[in-house]
C-alpha cells in the first residue's frame, strides 16, 4: 500500500513546474521599473546641472545598463548617452535627455 503513495507526490510536481513559468515574464517588468527610476533620476540631474552631476549620471546610467539584462537596444542608447556625457556633459545635456527619453519610451 505504501508504493502507490509515492507516485502521487510526483503528479503534483508537474503543475508546480508550470507555476514558475508564469512569474518569469513579470521579472523583466520589475527590472524595467528599477531602470525607469534610474533614468528619471539621471534626467533630473541633467536638468539641474549636467556638468556638476556628470559623474553621478554616468554611474546611474552604468547601473541601468547592468540592470537591463538582455535589452541591447536600450543598452545601446544608454551607452551612447554615457559617451556624450564623457565627451562634454554641458554641451551634450539636451541630446542626452533626448536619448534617455527614447530609452524610457522603449521600457514602458
Amino acid at each position: 500500500p505504501e508504493a502507490p503513495a509515492e507516485p502521487a507526490p510526483e503528479a503534483p510536481a508537474e503543475p508546480a513546474r508550470e507555476a514558475p513559468a508564469e512569474p518569469a515574464p513579470e521579472a523583466p517588468a520589475a527590472d524595467n521599473s528599477a531602470v525607469i527610476g534610474l533614468l528619471n533620476s539621471a534626467i533630473t540631474l541633467l536638468n539641474a546641472d549636467a556638468s556638476a552631476n556628470a559623474g553621478s549620471i554616468v554611474t546611474i546610467l552604468n547601473t541601468a545598463v547592468t540592470s537591463l539584462g538582455g535589452n541591447e537596444s536600450v543598452a545601446g542608447l544608454l551607452n551612447s548617452a554615457i559617451t556624450l556625457l564623457n565627451a562634454d556633459a554641458a554641451a551634450n545635456a539636451s541630446s542626452v535627455v533626448t536619448i534617455l527619453s527614447s530609452a524610457l519610451a522603449q521600457l514602458q
